[in-house]
Parts: C-alpha cells; structure tokens; sequence
C-alpha cells in the first residue's frame, strides 16, 4: 500500500499541470544547478583539437570533455520574450589522466617516458545572434545575460557557444640513442619535453524563437460601439506575436467571462536544468476563443508593416443597460499582460424618442436609440389623407370600367 502511494506522488509530480507558468520557481532552481565540473559523456562532444601534441593525443590524455550552450531561460517552448531578460546557460566538464608512461624500444633497449597532469584553463564566449546583429559576451559563471537590445528586433535568437580549454602536460621524454663507442643508452629529448598545452576548441548552438510586443486589439462587435441591449456583444480579435494562454472579460470591473487555450508543465533534462512547455488545456466559461495562425500584415492599421503571428479570437456576451466599459485582459505565456478597454452602449428601442419598446416613459434617453417623432394630431392627419387617396383611386377605376 505504501509503495502504490508512493507511486502515486511519484506520478502526480511527473505530469503536473501548471495553470500559470511557473517562471519564477524554475528561474531560482536553473539558477542553481551547478553545471561547471559535470560529468562529460564520452568523448570529445562537440570539440575538436586545435594544437595537437601527438605524444598527448595519441595516449588519450584527455579521456572525455563536454562544454557546451544547453539552455536559455526564461523560456516556453523554445521561445523568449522580448519583455524579459534571459540567460544562456553552459555547461562543463571533464576528465582526464593525471599521469601517462610509456616504452620505447630500440635495439633491445628500452626508454621508459612519462607526461604529468599540471593544470587546466578554459574560456568561454557566448554570442547571441538576431538577424545581422551579433554580440559576444565573456561567460564569467555558468548563465549569461541575453542583451536586451538584440531582442526588440524579434525573429530568432540563436545562441553559440565559442569556448576553449587547454590541458597542460610536464612531459619527459627519452629516446633510445646508440653510438658505436658507448653503445645504447636512453636520453632525454630535450624538444620533445617539458611542458606541452593540449588545446580544444568547443562549439555548439541553440535557437529559440522571440516574442515581441506589438499588439493590435480590433472591436470586431458592436464595431460603432452601440448596440440593442437585447442582444449585447463582446467580440475582440488581438493580433500579436505572443503566444497567449488565458484571457479574461469583465464589464465595469466585474468578471463575465474567460478562456483558457494551455495549462504548462516542466521538465528536467541531463543536467538538472528545467524548462517549461505548453499543455493544450482549452476551456471557456461565459465566452468563446480560438487562436489562429494568421502570420498577416495589417497594413491600414499600423504606422510601420509588421507581421503579426497569432490572431486570438474571444468573444462574450453580458446583460446590461446604458453605458458600460468592458475590459479584455490576456496573458502571454511569459506572464505579460495584454489589456484593451471599449465603452460601449446598449440601447433599448424607442417610439417618439422618449417612450421605451415596453412603453414606459424614459427620462434619460441616452439609453434609447432615438427614433422619429409621432402625435396623435400626426396620426388622424396621416389615416385621412390615405382613405382620401384610395377613394381617388377607386373613383377612378370605376370610371374607367363604366367608360371603356
């Protein structure tokens, strides 16, 4: 029973939803997470040997060495915004041989050489890379700081690691040598000793794509801002380049209305980093939404073209009398708000400009749509000009018949 429970827990915390993004709790963990002195997979990784002491190489000195860009957060999805500062996280770490010897033999003798660890350096460049414009930043720990300015452009961001270690070796060696005085001995190559560096060269890159803030929100209903009580809409349509997962209506600051497109989760990869993903979780109460994938240009509404990624219908309805303000907030998957507010009028129908479509007098007929004046007088006037005309009219008719 105790196991199944456990089980249970265990599960539960594998495949937890978020309802909000939770950027706050995986910043300060990937914070952390210790990634300089990890353990490297095998080999070389993505690096490859820049100076080549064969004496080193040929022996293995280095057994196995991993540095490398492995994340970037704050981040959903493999997208960043450009509302929020981020950083590249690396990782690195290595092995190595302390000590190395070996035999060389010649004629029957044999020299024995050996090569001593004595220390190890590395330095790190990371560039951050959006459309023509790159910037390299010196990694003093294991995150970076994205420049700010390199995100407003949006499109991509592709991170590049650009980093070298050195391994430093204190080799002697010796060589078989044979005269034909004093025959064969061993003696130290003075060339090939001494202290010889072990140079790699480490690269590697990620991408992610950046969110910008541009937003347009277009009243799609009532579009003149007014309309019959009776059958009172709420219809936005928010075109932007942010990925938005809730939104929610109220009419003068009390909720009517949400919509939820995802809920989040979080992963953990090799090195204990963690990142975020979207969930489809959609759900409505009181309203309607659908995002589309629009990737359009709404040239007569902006100053400058700009491509706009995501159009995010949501819709309501309310009751309501009058004057109302309605507000629409939504949230992008980076906890950013979006908010557009509408006053708009609902009217009942009227007759004479005063009287409401359920007769009762109105004094403040700024909640009914105007409507042209009658009287009594009016009507009497109207009723006897129109028998007046059909008596013409049948006068007529019979005239024509009798005279035909």
């Amino acid at each position: 029973m105790k196991r199944a429970f456990v089980f249970i827990v265990i599960l539960g915390v594998l495949f937890a939803n978020y309802s909000d993004p939770p950027l706050s709790s995986v910043s300060k963990h990937n914070n952390a997470v210790q990634l300089l002195g990890i353990v490297p997979g095998a080999g070389l990784g993505t690096c490859v040997i820049e100076s080549d002491p064969s004496l080193l190489t040929e022996r293995g000195a280095v057994e196995a060495l991993e540095m490398k860009v492995v994340s970037v957060f704050p981040s959903v999805d493999n997208r960043v915004s450009s509302a929020l500062p981020s950083s590249a996280y690396w990782a690195y770490g290595e092995t190595h041989k302390e000590s190395i010897s070996w035999e060389t033999e010649l004629s029957g003798n044999t020299c024995t050489s050996h090569a001593d660890f004595v220390e190890s350096n590395y330095s790190t460049k990371i560039g951050f890379v959006v459309g023509n414009n790159t910037e390299y930043i010196m990694a003093e720990s294991s995150h970076v700081t994205t420049p700010s300015a390199l995100l407003n452009s949006g499109g991509n961001l592709t991170i590049l690691m650009d980093g070298k270690v050195t391994f430093t070796y204190d080799l002697e060696v010796y060589s078989v040598v044979c005269t034909p005085n004093s025959g064969c001995s061993c003696e130290k190559n003075s060339l090939a000793s001494g202290e010889k560096n072990l140079t790699f060269h480490c690269t590697n890159s990620l991408d992610y794509e950046v969110e910008t803030q541009p937003v347009v929100c277009i009243l799609q209903k009532p579009v003149l801002k007014e309309q019959w009580y009776k059958n009172n809409h709420f219809d936005n349509l928010l075109l932007t380049n942010r990925k938005v997962y809730k939104a929610g209506i109220a009419v003068n600051d009390s909720p009517i209305g949400s919509v939820t497109f995802y809920s989040f989760n979080v992963s953990t990869d090799k090195y204990g980093l963690k990142s975020i993903v979207t969930v489809d979780s959609y759900s409505a109460e009181h309203a309607e939404g659908k995002e589309n994938i629009v990737n359009i240009i709404p040239i007569p509404l902006q100053k400058e073209n700009t491509t706009f990624k995501y159009g995010y219908e949501i819709n309501s309805s309310y009751s309501g009398l009058g004057l109302n303000t309605l507000v629409l907030k939504a949230y992008d998957d980076f906890g950013q708000e979006i908010e557009s507010e509408e006053r708009i009028l609902s009217r009942e129908l009227s007759f004479s400009g005063n009287i409401s479509e359920n007769n009762n007098e109105v004094k403040n007929t700024q909640a009914l749509r105007q409507s042209a004046t009658w009287s009594p007088l009016e009507y009497n006037l109207m009723f006897i000009t129109l028998g007046a005309v059909g008596l013409i009219i049948v006068f007529a008719v019979f005239r024509m018949k009798n005279f035909s």
